[in-house]
C-alpha cells in the first residue's frame, strides 16, 4: 500500500549547507520533497505559510537553538494538531537532552549524521491512517450508529469538495465553518489523516495567511482518497485502511 508519506513536503532547517544537501538527497530517495531554510526564523516563516508533513530541526541553529525554537513555534501555532511533527537532528544527543526535548514535544530525536534506515523508520511512524476501523472511532458506537455517522461523513465530504470549485476558493467565515465541522467530524469517525491535514489548513486561514493552489489541490486529493476509503468500508475491518 501507498504510504499517507509518499512524495510528502518535509522543511530541513540547518545551518550547514552540506548537511542540507546531503539531506535533500535522503529525502528525494525517500520519495519526499525536501524544502530548505538556513535558519530557524526562515523556518519559523515557512511553517507558518506551508502545510509539511514533517519538519527536520538540526539542534544548533545560528540564530535560535531547537529547545527555544519549539516554545516559539507553539506560539505561532498554538493548535497542536495543527503543529507539524518535529524530528531534531543533533551530533550532541544525551538522555537529558532527548528528555528535555520530547517535553517540549518534540516527536524524536536522530543522531547526525542522519542514517537514511533511521529517517525512513521516523517518517515511516508518522503516517496516519486515512480511515481507522470502526472499533477504533473516537467514541465507540453499536455498528449502526458507526454506519451512520461514517454516512453522515460522506455527505460532509462531498459538500465540501463542491465548495472549492475555484482552484484557490476565498476563505469566507462559511467556507472556514465548513472545515471547522468537518476536520471534528474526521475526529469523531476516525479519519485522523484529512483531520490533520484541515486543522493545518484552517489555523492558517484563520490568521489571514493565503494558501497556494498546490495546498488546494493537496485536500481535495485527501478528501478524494477519503471518499474512496469510506465507500469500500464495512464498518468491520481490523486494519486501518491507508494510502
Amino acid at each position: 500500500m501507498k504510504s499517507n508519506m509518499a512524495a510528502a513536503s518535509v522543511l530541513v532547517i540547518d545551518d550547514d549547507r552540506i548537511h542540507r544537501c546531503y539531506m535533500a538527497q535522503t529525502l528525494l530517495q525517500l520519495d519526499r520533497r525536501p524544502r530548505m531554510a538556513s535558519t530557524a526564523r526562515h523556518g519559523l516563516r515557512l511553517i507558518c505559510r506551508h502545510i509539511f508533513e514533517a519538519v527536520l530541526l538540526d539542534y544548533h541553529l545560528s540564530d535560535l537553538d531547537a529547545s527555544a525554537f519549539i516554545p516559539q513555534l507553539h506560539q505561532l501555532i498554538d493548535e497542536p494538531q495543527a503543529c507539524p511533527p518535529l524530528i531534531v537532528m543533533t551530533a550532541a544527543s544525551t538522555p537529558a537532552r532527548q528528555r528535555l526535548l520530547q517535553r517540549l514535544g518534540a516527536y524524536a530525536v536522530l543522531a547526525k549524521p542522519v542514517r537514511p534506515g533511521s529517517l525512513m523508520d521516523c517518517l515511516a511512524g508518522l503516517d496516519r491512517p486515512v480511515l481507522l476501523p470502526a472499533t477504533r472511532m473516537a467514541m465507540r458506537q453499536p455498528r449502526p450508529v458507526s454506519t451512520r455517522l461514517r454516512a453522515m461523513l460522506q455527505v460532509e465530504l462531498t459538500e465540501l469538495k463542491r465548495a472549492l470549485a475555484q482552484d484557490v476558493p476565498p476563505p469566507t467565515p462559511a467556507l472556514l465553518t465548513r472545515m471547522h465541522c468537518l476536520r471534528a467530524s474526521c475526529s469523531l469517525c476516525g479519519a485522523p489523516s484529512l483531520a490533520c491535514h484541515l486543522a493545518a489548513m484552517e489555523c492558517r486561514l484563520r490568521r489571514g495567511q493565503a494558501l497556494s493552489v498546490s495546498a488546494w489541490s493537496g485536500l481535495r486529493e485527501k478528501l478524494d482518497t477519503t471518499m474512496a476509503a469510506l465507500a469500500h468500508d464495512t464498518g468491520q475491518g481490523d486494519a486501518p485502511m491507508d494510502q
